[in-house]
């Protein structure tokens, strides 16, 4: 059995234009009707009562919401700068809130390095109430790698 290509090419691309011009066609019947108190309403099916007046509509798929923010140059407009209102308030919220942290941890920072400086060199230890602590230099070296571990985590 031989297919001749150009005959199935030419079939093919008359079922494709036919079938891309009934799907383009292609839209839904909405039925419309007003109530007694003058509410609108819309469904895929008539109301029951038999004495409503109903007209039909037909939506197609070329129906565009023109309320959409995009479609409107005006309306994009004003979403877009509303989103960067937004994002300049977040902004301004997060520097905010680093300078206070910053400030929280100003105070931190500077104790540790004080105290880091007073363990340079020969260093005693005294309790509160005025006695002498005795530390070996293992247990200074400690302390000393102890405090600069709080500088790194409170000055950065």
């Amino acid at each position: 059995m031989k297919i001749d290509v150009k005959r199935a090419l030419g079939i093919f691309l008359r079922l494709l234009i036919l079938l891309t011009l009934s799907i383009a066609s292609f839209g839904a019947e909405v039925f419309v009707w007003t109530d007694d108190e003058g509410d609108k309403h819309y469904g895929d099916k008539p109301p029951e009562a038999p004495d409503v007046p109903v007209t039909k509509e037909r939506f197609d798929v070329h129906n565009v919401d023109s309320g959409y923010p995009y479609t409107d140059p005006d309306l994009y407009k004003n979403q877009t700068e509303s989103w960067s209102d937004k994002k300049k308030s977040e902004r301004e919220v997060e520097q905010q809130m680093e300078k206070q942290r910053q400030f929280a941890m100003a105070a931190p920072c500077e104790k540790a390095r004080q105290r880091l400086a007073k363990m340079q060199g020969r260093v005693t230890f005294h309790d509160d109430a005025g006695n002498l602590i005795e530390t070996t230099e293992r247990e200074r070296q400690q302390a000393v790698t102890d405090l600069r571990a709080e500088i790194e985590r409170y000055c950065r």
